[in-house]
């Protein structure tokens, strides 16, 4: 994943269960964060539960802030959205706060996946 051994050894004592994730479920998560939706490496060091979290709940919200035309996650720019906001808060939540939109269209849109 090249991550430096600065940023693994930050990663490891951070989120120590890391070590205890799935090769595959590891190198997935990476792959559709890094590659598809542009998570830095940064962001993984200030986020690594992401790694103990579930791949399908972020490609559903990352779909949902796409087609919304929110999907932000460069913290330099305006209507920035945390790595955290994809995997930590509850539907509801994420639908409030994070995508501005109500649990009912995000539920119609999960049905169209």
């Amino acid at each position: 994943m090249r991550f430096s051994a600065k940023e693994c050894k930050a990663l490891v004592l951070s989120q120590p269960r890391v070590l205890q994730t799935g090769r595959y479920k590891l190198l997935s998560t990476f792959d559709y964060l890094h590659n598809t939706v542009g998570i830095t490496h940064t962001q993984f060091v200030q986020f690594p539960q992401v790694f103990r979290s579930s791949l399908p709940r972020i490609k559903e919200r990352h779909q949902y802030l796409v087609k919304l035309e929110r999907a932000q996650y460069d913290p330099t720019k305006p209507g920035y959205i945390s790595l955290e906001a994809l995997f930590k808060q509850p539907d509801e939540v994420f639908c409030k706060d994070v995508a501005k939109t109500s649990i009912l269209e995000f539920n119609n849109f999960l049905k169209t996946l």
